[in-house]
């Protein structure tokens, strides 16, 4: 089942006000017997898109999809194409390498709870949660990327990318 499907059902469930506004939709016209079929004409299409729940409920499902984005940069949404593999959402693997680009990139040795807001900054809306990241963390620690000192501050860990090493010319 396509996962945009499955996060729509989820999404108009939770969404009261959508459902008790497609409950008072008054009986409306889709389609003329005389004519074909055009969704531009359906009395009921445009009454649905009129309401201002259902047009909340449009936009929450196509953010909550991965399909329509903001660009902090621009201050402005726009669609994006989706990874099929993911329905639309990152990847985790695209987390972690960007979390691991981002460390890299601005370098030093933080605390967690100082490095969230930089991942939050520059992820925007694809950074994953907390407790994702901590797994991120201690994946690429246990690989050799990142560095975790707990010896400086014990109980304060705080994280680094490691050196990436030279490969011999």
């Amino acid at each position: 089942m396509d996962n945009t499907f499955v996060i729509c059902i989820h999404h108009l469930v939770d969404n009261s006000s959508a459902l008790r506004t497609f409950s008072k939709m008054p009986p409306l016209s889709h389609g003329s017997r005389e004519a074909a079929y055009d969704v531009n004409e359906s009395d009921a299409v445009k009454w649905l898109l009129a309401q201002d729940a259902i047009k909340q409920w449009v936009f929450d499902f196509a953010r909550a999809s991965g399909r329509v984005v903001f660009d902090r940069e621009s201050g402005q949404w726009h669609g994006r194409i989706p990874k099929p593999e993911t329905g639309g959402r990152p990847s985790l693997d695209d987390a972690r390498d960007d979390i691991l680009s981002l460390m890299r990139a601005i370098g030093g040795a933080k605390r967690l709870r100082d490095w969230l807001p930089i991942f939050r900054e520059n992820l925007g809306d694809t950074c994953p949660a907390q407790a994702t990241i901590f797994k991120i963390l201690l994946e690429h620690n246990q690989a050799g990327r990142v560095v975790r000192d707990n010896v400086t501050a014990p109980g304060k860990p705080t994280w680094c990318a490691a050196p990436v090493e030279e490969s011999p010319s």
